[in-house]
């Protein structure tokens, strides 16, 4: 249950150093079940503030590594392809969630 709490476990003096936080952190990338519609925002946020974290450049490392896998199947919705609009501009970036402003 510890991948629900994102960013906060970075500032756990002792998990930050250990998987769990890495995990935590993988649970923002966008995926099917969507377990958090802020995810992206939150990733760009991490790379602001912790350079070596890169989210594009981790993103074609992903993609690089499952092409390399040679499992034949062509994966449409590559994570670059996924994390592009959130890193082209935050600010028009449409995840599909409601927003809470425009139906107050």
């Amino acid at each position: 249950m510890l991948h629900h709490h994102g960013l906060k476990l970075l500032a756990d003096p002792t998990l930050k150093q250990t998987a769990v936080a890495a995990v935590a952190i993988s649970a923002l990338l966008p995926d099917q079940l969507r377990q958090n519609y802020h995810g992206l925002e939150l990733l760009v946020n991490l790379q602001e503030k912790w350079p070596a974290f890169d989210l594009e450049t981790l993103a074609k490392i992903v993609d690089d590594l499952h092409e390399q896998t040679g499992l034949g199947v062509r994966n449409d919705f590559p994570l670059v392809r996924r994390c592009q609009p959130v890193l082209d501009d935050t600010s028009v970036y449409e995840d599909g969630s409601i927003n809470p402003t425009a139906i107050a």
